[in-house]
């Protein structure tokens, strides 16, 4: 049976909230450094109308990708005139909808191209072996579609949940597959000279020196020639959360052992829940921890690289809430854009609408990183009950895109903020 690594999700339904006609100020915790105000641009929503749409999403430039627990991913494009309420440009699907359960477990974009993780699909006689669908815009613009490429472990076996978590670059894709035996597994995959096609993994990376390693691949992201995977880890006789972190030969990638292994410093076994990596940077969710004693409150972390390069160490910053919650699992989700880290606290209750959830920004100080709380926290204008926003976010540039997967009656939406 395929191992739960996010058991937290409310099923409660939720009332109708109507889009607003102008966009709103979202709620701020403090003022903006840069002076400005975060607004509530828009709400994404689809035209199916049936699918619990905003469990992942992300964004690049001028493109979101939202997705819903079903076999779709709607696609929206900021419109010349700017993000305004709107239902999407084009949804893509696998071309095997029938092995593709679980369609849209994890997204990720980068220029042109949209990798979209399915970690319960069957390949071959392998049910939930799981595969990464990859999908490239047409020269016209986005439009419905089947996918350019589908990526695959050449090692998979039923149950490993490949594309459990993805992350991509403008070359290469990197995949989890968290239950492959003994350790959990990662696969990176380039894209080849002609473009992405069909096949198998580049490189596998392991945590082979890492003898009680357990859950790699919970969490994945890529940047340039750096790679960090979730994992739990065993350091210092300690069982904890962590990361492992690859940085790619010069001879390019291919299958080694981590360059170093990034700790949460909290005794728990559970790996990173979320990461996401800007130059020197990587940033991990951890919804799990108890800071200053609040249970499950939550929590950032931050790991920058020292000048001699990536080695073993513990975070370099926490990120935690000024207004901690019990059970708000701050750091659910996670973005960067190299100068701003947004996270989601999906449980968070906002005045008398248990789970309703927030996003947290934070911005880096002039100095650099260093423990804080948010700049900002970002709450839907027409929130309820249960809405679980901040399920996903994702940042890019002056834009932020947050999931509220059980809003709308259970339909779902997506809401992006700007400056």
């Amino acid at each position: 049976m395929r191992s739960c690594f996010a058991t937290f999700v409310s099923l409660l339904l939720v009332s109708l909230c109507a889009s607003a006609a102008e966009p709103h100020s979202a709620k701020l915790s403090s003022p903006a450094p840069n002076g400005g105000s975060w607004v509530e641009e828009a709400t994404l929503t689809n035209t199916i109308g049936c699918c619990v749409n905003g469990r992942s999403v992300a964004i690049g430039g001028n493109t979101v990708a939202v997705s819903p627990i079903g076999g779709s991913v709607f696609v929206y494009t900021k419109p010349a005139g700017g993000w305004s309420s709107m239902t999407q440009t084009a949804i893509l699907t696998p071309s095997n909808p029938g092995d593709a359960a679980n369609f849209g477990s994890s997204i990720a974009i980068a220029g042109n191209t949209i990798a979209v993780g399915c970690s319960q699909a069957t390949v071959g006689s392998n049910s939930y072996q799981g595969a990464v669908y990859v999908f490239v815009e047409p020269a016209r613009g986005w439009t419905d579609m089947t996918e350019t490429a589908m990526l695959t472990a050449s090692d998979g076996a039923a149950s490993d949940s490949l594309g459990y978590a993805v992350g991509i670059d403008e070359n290469a894709i990197v995949a989890g597959a968290p239950n492959h035996q003994p350790l959990g597994a990662a696969y990176i995959f380039v894209k080849p000279a002609g473009g992405w096609v069909t096949g198998t993994q580049t490189a596998e990376p392991t945590s082979s020196s890492l003898s009680e390693a357990s859950g790699v691949g919970a969490s994945a992201a890529i940047s340039g020639g750096t790679v960090a995977v979730g994992a739990g880890l065993n350091m210092s006789s300690q069982e904890q959360g962590g990361a492992l972190v690859f940085v790619k030969p010069a001879s390019g990638w291919a299958d080694m052992s981590q360059t170093a292994a990034l700790a949460t410093g909290v005794q728990d076994v559970s790996a990173v829940f979320s990461l996401a990596i800007s130059g020197n940077t990587v940033v991990g969710g951890t919804p799990f921890i108890s800071p200053n004693g609040v249970l499950h409150a939550g929590a950032v972390l931050v790991w920058v690289k020292p000048s001699s390069g990536w080695t073993d160490m513990p975070p370099t910053t926490e990120l935690t809430a000024s207004d901690p919650q019990s059970t708000e699992y701050l750091g659910r989700s996670v973005g960067t854009n190299g100068t701003a880290i947004v996270a989601g606290a999906p449980q968070d209750t906002i005045g008398s609408n248990r789970e309703q959830g927030a996003v947290y920004v934070f911005d880096k100080p002039a100095g650099g990183w260093t423990n804080m709380t948010q700049s900002a926290k970002l709450v839907s204008g027409c929130g309820t009950s249960a809405d679980l926003f901040g399920f996903s976010v994702g940042i890019s540039g002056g834009t932020i895109v947050g999931g509220a997967p059980f809003i709308n009656s259970g339909t779902g939406a997506a809401y992006i903020f700007g400056q």
